[in-house]
């Protein structure tokens, strides 16, 4: 059993690979084995009806049956096969005991009812059909609802067969076979057919339940393909309105959904592929809630298939008259599904897909000649019609003609035939006195060559030759005969030979022979060992290359040829020398105007330099890009071309060849433009006393020059760079003064154009410039050296403006470009520093002084007379002097060693003594005293603080003094509280229910209507759990619904309990008791974070407590202003109103 069990185990892994013939040997050794399982031999069957061997098939499927009774797929390929065999009654056998041994399988399933309506057993079919189509998913069920559609027309029932026709067509109206029976079954039922209102997609059903599969949305009830971008959407979820989107941006309206379940008609994107339909929820307080989206695949191409046909013999499992083997080819994205089949284009049967190779039993009248159809359907149920056509079979044998035997050497011959179609090619010969001997191909063809070996020389053979067509058809030919001639032993004669030089390095050698023989040449030079090169082609003529041949040197030779028979003849030694023809084409290459991009002339100079290395090149001619090759001319280096009309980029092309005929080609391009430049729009701007800026245009991108002067255009300024818009900033012009200029521009072809001559004049020098100087932002004081400037200077004119700085009266500094912020070190010692500037622009006009000044401290403050007064249980006064203004600040602590609380100022810590970082923001001069006052609370009693004063100047500079403490005193006694309410004399009584004598009533309620009675305020305090009452109008607005219940007498209660449906309870409510004649409120909630104080969830109830102080009262009153579904008025199943005792 193990040695069976690994040949099975290998003989699946072939199969899978697609090794069939390597995959059936294994198994067939594995099931030869006594202990082989029974599932080998399924395995077997299946790799056989995949090689189209059905019969040997069928075979190892029955010995699956056999020897497991069990084996369902094994009776299900059973019941396949002899349907297809025209044996339905037999196939409904094996399938109903499939369908027993696993009541899922549900091709079995199919085929049962199938071979049950081929058979004739219409009323079971129908059961069977029924059944199927009922446990299907909706989207999968449209062909067996087609098979219960065609079994209720068979039974007399056209009506009832319709509308299941039009049921598999609501699913999928691409099913072409059930339009076919739809359309035969209306021309029964009524000559105008049915209204088209039928033919809708299902719904898909979906029942409320408080436990949903999930929040989110499922297409086509989850189906994995669809062929129709029109989907249904199936969501789930409590929330009441949602969206949809195919890309997550693009969002359809607000649907509706008053039920935890709703359905949606969609139109998925265009385009095959993976769709994804997202949806959200409208949330609480209109936020959107995402819901799970749902993906299908979109397949509307129908399967790519074809079919072919062949005939069969009869089947060795059936007494059918003939039958066809039917090649499927299909394929498609989604999966095929299966097929349906049809002999005559109207009734169709249907088959689940096993495989593309079949053996199909045909009727008589679709023998040969008639077609069969089928309609090969995908996962996602497109359909594929395809038509296929039964051939007659073949009876008529080849014709055999143009028998010939050709006697060869060693003791062979050939055979050649011809037939008029591809045949199988064999020999029968025999001598006088000896047996018959067969040799041949079983290769298909129509030209045939037997190659008979081992004859007798000089014996005659007699011979006939035999083919056999695909068919089987066999043709032989006449009895005939050759004699094998005598053996050859004269060898070849050679005649003719010639060496000729055929390139740089190589020589071919001729020679001619009297008959066939083969062709090598053997040769040798003075230190060069003999080579040999040839072939064994037979032939007269002979051919033989030598390559890497040494120039100039003499190389000796001969040839040798062999014929068929082993007779070898050569040549005398001879002589040849290389002497290589030019092969090697000249150098050449062109400029155009010495490599000039542009010209303004048709006429251009061309430089030609050409080398070769035989002696020079003879002759060249020329062409342009417009015009063809002129005569061949004497070449020269230099030459005039005139190009052909036209401006634009344009190409010369020259051709050289030396005495041997080789040529080569260059070329060269270079850009013509013969239009004029033209100026336009010139204009001064910006003019200044040393500067002014011209403008112009022109009509080609040019460069940019001005020609200016006092007296005369005589000085140039501008730039190369080719622009139609020109700018030229003219410089180190002198003040109040007029200039005479003029433009000139050239483009890159050398077009030049040049303006008129035009004038204007500079002008007088501005006023000095202006500015400003700030220290650390106007700030008063700095404990530090290192300040930041903060400059600005502005001027009439643009360019360049100097400053220069000094401190105090000292010496300025040298000048430079103006810098802001600036960073600047004050002199050292405490006291005024004042930072002064002037500005200087680019005529050397300069500005007056600019000053800022700022007090430097770098002394922190003297802190004496530190006391703690007004102490008390729970505070503390501190109190100290400075001897400058500066801030109040105490850090204290019950240890010593961490003071982490403090009180006063608090801009400023013990952690900023020493600082470097500059005071900028000046502390304010109404926080700073020299007499500080700091009182510190919230002190626990009896208890010893340590505290430390912290000062800071106006500058920054901070002091701290530590080491001190204060104990604070005993706490004074509380007061006694006040005495408690009353007790209740009962506890845990409903006091609001009717039965304890309460009476409700509300601002309204829901009237009687023919779905129920009303919902009336008592129904809230009946004790009774299913009544309820409701208000009259959905989701209160600005005014709120109320109900109130009064008890019978006054009672003491502390604790108020509302219960609602999910669907309807409140999201702001107030809760009021009725005390001394007025209303007071102990609880509400607007918000859903005040609300989850209050509320619990058991099921769909929804419930809200209120717990306070115990109060005597004698009415209660709920108000709500907003519901947790605005389209729903307010619930209370019940009201309860008691006191707890606790």
């Amino acid at each position: 059993a193990g040695n069976a069990l690994i040949l099975g185990a290998s003989g699946v892994l072939e199969f899978r690979n697609g090794r069939l013939d390597s995959a059936e040997s294994m198994l067939a050794q594995g099931v030869s084995r006594p202990d082989a399982p029974a599932y080998l031999f399924k395995i077997l069957g299946d790799v056989r009806l995949a090689r189209g061997a059905h019969d040997q098939a069928l075979e190892a499927y029955q010995q699956a049956a056999y020897r497991d009774m069990e084996s369902v797929l094994s009776r299900d390929a059973l019941g396949n096969m002899l349907r297809l065999a025209g044996q339905p009654s037999s196939a409904a056998g094996y399938y109903a005991a499939a369908v027993a041994g696993n009541p899922n399988l549900t091709r079995a399933r199919f085929g049962l009812g199938s071979a049950l309506l081929q058979s004739g057993s219409t009323s079971q079919a129908l059961g069977v059909l029924t059944d199927l189509a009922n446990a299907l998913p909706a989207y999968a069920s449209d062909n067996a609802l087609l098979l219960k559609g065609i079994a209720q027309w068979k039974m007399g029932n056209a009506s009832g067969a319709l509308a299941t026709v039009n049921d598999a067509l609501g699913i999928n109206p691409g099913n072409r076979v059930a339009t076919t029976y739809k359309s035969r079954i209306e021309r029964e039922v009524s000559p105008r057919g049915v209204s088209p209102k039928s033919i809708q997609p299902r719904a898909i059903e979906g029942t409320p339940a408080s436990d949903k599969p999930f929040t989110g949305v499922l297409i086509n009830g989850g189906a994995p393909y669809t062929n129709s971008r029109n989907v249904r959407l199936g969501v789930y979820g409590d929330l009441t309105q949602v969206a949809f989107s195919n890309d997550g941006y693009s969002w359809s309206t607000w649907f509706a959904k008053p039920d935890p379940y709703g359905e949606f008609g969609w139109e998925l994107a265009p385009g095959d592929g993976k769709k994804t339909v997202q949806m959200k929820f409208k949330g609480f307080l209109f936020f959107d809630v995402a819901g799970e989206p749902g993906s299908i695949m979109l397949d509307t191409t129908p399967p790519a298939a074809s079919v072919t046909l062949a005939n069969m013999g009869p089947p060795a499992y059936a007494g059918a008259v003939g039958r066809a083997r039917a090649s499927i080819t299909a394929e498609d994205q989604s999966g095929i599904l299966g097929f349906w089949l049809s002999f005559d284009g109207n009734d169709w049967e249907w088959y689940d897909w096993y495989g593309g190779d079949l053996a199909i039993t045909l009727p008589p009248s679709a023998m040969y000649g008639q077609k069969l159809y089928f309609s090969v359907v995908d996962g996602a149920g497109n359909h594929a019609p395809v038509e296929a056509t039964v051939q007659a079979p073949d009876t008529t044998p080849p014709f055999i003609y143009g028998v010939q035997a050709a006697p060869g050497a060693y003791g062979a011959a050939a055979v050649t035939w011809q037939t008029d179609e591809a045949s199988d090619s064999w020999v029968e010969y025999w001598t006088y006195g000896s047996s018959l001997q067969r040799t041949g191909a079983d290769a298909m063809t129509a030209s045939h060559l037997v190659n008979l070996t081992g004859l007798q020389p000089g014996a005659d053979y007699y011979y006939h030759v035999v083919s056999t067509d695909a068919a089987g058809n066999r043709a032989q030919s006449a009895d005939m005969t050759f004699r094998l001639q005598m053996a050859d032993t004269t060898p070849p004669v050679i005649s003719r030979v010639e060496a000729s030089v055929t390139g740089r390095d190589s020589v071919g050698v001729t020679w001619w022979t009297d008959e066939p023989s083969d062709s090598y040449v053997e040769y040798w030079s003075s230190g060069i060992s003999l080579a040999r090169t040839g072939t064994s082609a037979m032939t007269t003529s002979h051919l033989v290359a030598l390559t890497n041949i040494r120039s100039g040197v003499v190389y000796y030779y001969r040839v040798v040829s062999t014929d068929a028979a082993g007779n070898r003849a050569q040549s005398a030694d001879m002589t040849f020398r290389l002497q290589p023809a030019d092969t090697t084409p000249p150098t050449v290459r062109l400029s155009i105007n010495n490599g000039a991009q542009s010209t303004n002339s048709a006429a251009v100079q061309l430089y030609i330099a050409a080398q070769d290395d035989s002696g020079g090149v003879l002759e060249m001619s020329l062409r342009d890009d417009k015009t063809q090759f002129g005569q061949w001319q004497p070449y020269t280096a230099y030459t005039t071309w005139r190009f052909s009309s036209g401006d634009g980029r344009r190409t010369a092309t020259v051709r050289v060849r030396d005495a041997a005929g080789n040529e080569a080609q260059a070329s060269a391009s270079i850009t013509v433009d013969t239009t004029p430049l033209s100026t336009s729009w010139v204009e001064v701007k910006n003019i200044g006393p040393d500067s002014a800026t011209v403008t112009w245009r022109t009509n080609k991108s040019s460069d940019s020059w001005v020609l200016f002067g006092t007296y005369s255009p005589s000085a140039s300024q501008g730039q190369a760079e080719r622009v139609t818009s020109h700018t030229v900033l003219l410089r180190g012009l002198s003040p109040n003064t007029t200039y005479y200029f003029k433009v000139r521009s050239a483009d890159e072809a050398g077009n030049v154009a040049e303006s008129t001559t035009q004038t204007f004049r500079t002008s007088q020098r501005g006023n000095p410039p202006t500015g400003s100087i700030r220290i650390d932002n106007g700030a008063a004081y700095t404990r530090s050296n290192d300040v930041q400037l903060a400059i600005s200077a502005r001027d009439d004119y643009r360019g360049q403006i100097d400053m220069r700085l000094r401190e105090g009266n000292g010496s300025w500094s040298g000048w430079m470009a103006l810098q802001t912020p600036f960073a600047y070190r004050i002199s050292p010692g405490d006291g005024k520093k004042t930072v002064s500037v002037e500005f200087r622009d680019m005529y050397g006009v300069q500005s007056t002084t600019y000053s800022s000044s700022i007090t430097l401290d770098t002394r922190p403050p003297r802190i004496s007379n530190v006391k703690s007064t007004s102490v008390t249980a729970n505070s503390a006064t501190i109190t100290w002097n400075t001897d400058e203004p500066a801030t109040s600040r105490v850090e204290y602590g019950t240890s010593g060693a961490g003071m982490r609380e403090s009180a006063g100022d608090r801009s400023v810590t013990s952690a900023d003594v020493g600082a470097k970082s500059i005071i900028v923001t000046p502390t304010p001069s109404g926080s700073l005293r020299t007499s500080h006052s700091v009182t510190l609370t919230g002190l626990r009693e009896k208890t010893t603080y340590y505290y430390q004063v912290v000062s800071s100047d106006a500058a920054g500079n901070v002091a701290v003094m530590s080491g001190f403490s204060v104990t604070t005193s005993g706490a004074t006694p509380p007061p006694p509280p006040p005495p408690p309410p009353p007790p209740s004399p009962t506890t845990n009584v409903n006091w609001a229910q009717s039965s304890n004598g309460g009476k409700a009533s509300a601002s309204s309620y829901a009237p009687a209507t023919s779905e129920g009675p009303a919902r009336s305020p008592g129904n809230a305090n009946d004790g009774n759990a299913r009544t309820y009452w409701e208000a009259a109008r959905p989701g209160p607005g600005g005014s709120a619904e109320w109900i109130m219940v009064e008890f019978a007498k006054a009672q003491t209660i502390n604790y108020i309990k509302t219960m609602s449906d999910v669907w309807h309870y409140p999201m702001d409510m107030t809760v009021e008791v009725e005390k001394d004649g007025r209303w007071v409120a102990v609880g509400s909630f607007s918000s859903t974070s005040q609300q989850k104080n209050y509320m619990s969830r058991s099921g769909s109830t929804i419930a809200f407590e209120f717990k306070f102080t115990p109060v005597v009262a004698s009415k209660i009153r709920v108000s709500v202003r907003r519901v947790s579904n605005p389209t729903h008025a307010i619930q209370f199943f019940e009201v309860i109103a008691m006191n707890t005792g606790r």
